[in-house]
């Protein structure tokens, strides 16, 4: 049985050992190129986290009450939608389950099916309405301890980008390295036929 890459020799569109390595050779690599937009991703983070870092460090005491402040509305608001969801999916629950337990079965055979449909529901009830909703804290102290908490998130974020952005490099080498003395023994890459 022929696979994706055995099939172009299945049908004879690839006849020599380059066309069929060049072929071969993109399970490793992607599409068998290795090119510096390969990298262009985690250098475009590593440049937003700078400027995020940038940005926290200038603020000025009026910037940083006003971002403080958007910040608590932020959550304040994030916490009511949670409540309310919270709140709402219990009440639909609530209200099928009335109506599952109210149901008149058409014919003793579907005993089962109503057994099934109660206790998807309790189920569901205690997994996702046991408890309150998921809130998130509000940051306590000041808008100054507040930057401070996100100057430190934004070094760990852009320590993290520049660490991504390191293996990214090395593995981009590797790649132009095993591509380069694949080109050296098999030629140019073949254009590829459909």
């Amino acid at each position: 049985m022929t696979t994706g890459y055995t099939n172009p020799v299945a049908e004879g569109r690839h006849t020599t050992i380059e066309q069929y390595a060049w072929h071969c050779s993109e399970a490793f690599f992607y599409d068998g190129n290795a090119t510096a937009g390969d990298t262009e991703f985690e250098s475009h983070e590593v440049k937003k986290a700078e400027a995020e870092l940038e940005r926290l460090c200038k603020l000025s005491k009026d910037e940083m009450s006003i971002e403080w402040a958007k910040e608590l509305a932020r959550i304040r608001e994030a916490n009511q939608a949670s409540w309310k969801h919270h709140h709402d999916m219990l009440a639909r629950y609530t209200a099928m389950l009335e109506k599952v337990r109210a149901w008149e079965l058409p014919t003793a055979r579907h005993s089962a099916l109503k057994t099934f449909m109660e206790s998807q529901l309790v189920d569901s009830i205690k997994h996702d309405c046991d408890g309150e909703p998921f809130v998130q804290r509000s940051p306590a102290g000041s808008a100054e301890g507040w930057r401070s908490v996100q100057i430190s998130r934004a070094t760990q974020a852009l320590a993290s980008a520049q660490e991504e952005y390191a293996k990214e490099q090395a593995r981009f080498v590797a790649r132009k390295t095993y591509l380069d003395a694949l080109t050296a023994a098999l030629g140019p890459r073949p254009v590829r036929t459909p």
